[in-house]
């Protein structure tokens, strides 16, 4: 408890020379007119604790509400000890907002933050707090719970830091920065964006880091796309999201993925391999018109004529779309990789093994005029998928 005097006393003189007022003169209260509503939860007094030159400036006397508030919030922010300006900022800010969505959301929210043991809910609300935006998410009482979830498993909290340079915390407010974006229905907030709903995005991450090791590197990757601040890169974001998505949807320890993957005439991986099964994720806005059109420049077309040379049988390979980047369910994508199969045809016949021709129907390989609009129905059935 004197540990957490003495810091208290050191904020406050730093406080008090980060808004230029002097330490004989400061008084706390001046941060707020209601800051001292967070200070204790109990009216206990903390006698001896505080030096008394500090003890008289409060204007509660002895009796000390809401505590804990503060000194988790103290504990869980590392640059409380630092008298430098931006630092000083950052924990006046913090409390500001602490006690402002106290205020604004009554009693029940503070009683929901104090039940966390050691001060989960106040570590959950920080990491939320410092995203910066977003400010319905900080006092969603579900995503608070999950944050604090996660933010109490090691293993997750080691696959959120990855390779960042952070506290495990501070990463984890940076990869949240990178779901902004996101919707969030415990918030009431929707979205413009392809993402999935948020507290759905960090059970997906909180799966896939404790129960699919295998996945790790692609873990990786996601941190480090999601961390980056570019504005052009919402649609990376939201792709390798739905593959996380797919990845936990499949469940699978001994799968391997991208890199780790061989493929029979290429470099070019598919996303997921499980048995003989090989998957590939794909979250796009048009697959005729952006995924495989020959005059977009990013386009993937010499990476599905591999998919095609890469296989032996159609049941082996399979190819999942994001409906909701998509705009439409498995008869859009279907009719869609239809026209791309199509006009791709001779490309994709000449990649095709022979075993691969003859488990579609096809029973003279040199023959393309039965690579038909049937035998190719018959095989968008079995590859395309959409979730």
């Amino acid at each position: 408890m004197k540990n957490l005097a003495y810091k208290l006393v050191l904020i406050t003189l730093i406080f008090s020379w980060c808004l230029n007022v002097s330490s004989a003169q400061y008084h706390l209260s001046h941060l707020s007119p209601l800051f001292f509503e967070i200070l204790t939860e109990s009216d206990s007094p903390i006698d001896d604790e505080v030096p008394l030159a500090i003890y008289k400036k409060w204007p509660h006397g002895k009796h000390f509400k809401y505590w804990n508030a503060l000194t988790s919030i103290v504990e869980s922010t590392e640059e409380a000890t630092n008298s430098t300006a931006p630092g000083c900022n950052t924990v006046a800010e913090s409390l500001q907002k602490l006690t402002d969505d106290l205020i604004e959301q009554g009693p029940e929210f503070h009683t929901f933050l104090k039940s966390f043991p050691d001060g989960g809910g106040y570590k959950a609300w920080k990491v939320l707090s410092d995203i910066g935006t977003n400010p319905s998410w900080r006092v969603a009482p579900d995503l608070v719970t999950k944050v604090s979830t996660m933010l109490g498993d090691a293993t997750t909290m080691s696959a959120i830091k990855a390779l960042g340079d952070g506290t495990p915390a501070e990463e984890f407010t940076k990869m949240l920065k990178g779901l902004q974006a996101a919707p969030c229905s415990a918030c009431g907030v929707g979205s413009t964006s392809n993402f999935r709903d948020i507290i759905s995005i960090l059970d997906d991450i909180d799966h896939v880091a404790k129960s699919l090791p295998n996945y790790s590197s692609g873990l990786n990757n996601l941190m480090g796309q999601l961390k980056r601040t570019d504005a052009d890169i919402l649609r990376l974001k939201e792709g390798l999201v739905f593959e996380l998505r797919q990845v936990a949807i499949k469940n699978n320890p001994s799968a391997i993925y991208g890199g780790g993957i061989p493929n029979a005439q290429s470099a070019s991986k598919f996303d997921m391999k499980a048995g003989d099964e090989l998957s590939e994720f794909k979250s796009t806005i048009s697959i005729k018109d952006v995924l495989y059109n020959s005059s977009n420049s990013n386009n993937k077309i010499s990476q599905l004529l591999d998919y095609f040379g890469g296989v032996n049988k159609a049941s082996d390979f399979g190819i999942t779309f994001d409906s909701k980047a998509l705009g439409g369910g498995l008869d859009v994508a279907k009719s869609q990789m239809s026209e791309v199969i199509e006009n791709l045809k001779p490309s994709i016949f000449n990649r095709m093994s022979d075993q691969l021709k003859l488990d579609i129907g096809i029973t003279n390989v040199n023959d393309i005029t039965q690579f038909d609009a049937d035998v190719i129905e018959d095989l968008i059935d079995i590859i395309v998928h959409v979730d």
